[in-house]
């Protein structure tokens, strides 16, 4: 049995393209169905190859044409990484400060001398306790080498 499918479309902008293109066309496909079949044909080659990587390259433009596509794609992909490493380091440089004003302030409760409020906001607490500081560049130097 041979599968057959019927397609509507309504956005009118959508058939006045394709009314266009067919005209522009017409010495390709004598029928508006090979001229739908070639359409469609073409646009899941667009479709695999977009979310599947799936496509044979037949001539060398579409190879450079691939590598163009992939490269902007690779440069959005490391301007988000970049925005989200960012807000990363400062979301980590937040929790550090927050991390370290606790703990100077578990140090203050433990040994009967808490730390005043106006301290506390004013970032008196904030910094990171000497040993831990020492862990750090420990291992910063590790990783750069």
């Amino acid at each position: 049995m041979q599968e057959q499918y019927t397609i509507r479309v309504y956005d009118i902008s959508l058939i006045n393209k394709i009314e266009s293109l067919y005209k522009k066309s017409r010495d390709i496909h004598s029928t508006k169905n090979p001229f739908f079949v070639d359409c469609i044909k073409r646009g899941m080659e667009d479709f695999e190859r977009e979310y599947f990587g799936v496509k044979q390259i037949k001539t060398l433009t579409e190879v450079y044409n691939e590598i163009q596509k992939t490269l902007e794609k690779l440069d959005k992909l490391i301007k988000q990484f970049e925005v989200a490493e960012n807000e990363q380091k400062t979301d980590i440089e937040i929790l550090l400060k927050l991390l370290s004003c606790n703990y100077n302030m578990l140090i203050g409760i433990s040994t009967d001398c808490p730390k005043q409020v106006k301290y506390v906001e004013a970032g008196e607490y904030d910094e990171l306790p000497k040993r831990l500081k020492e862990l750090i560049d420990l291992l910063k130097k590790e990783k750069d080498k």
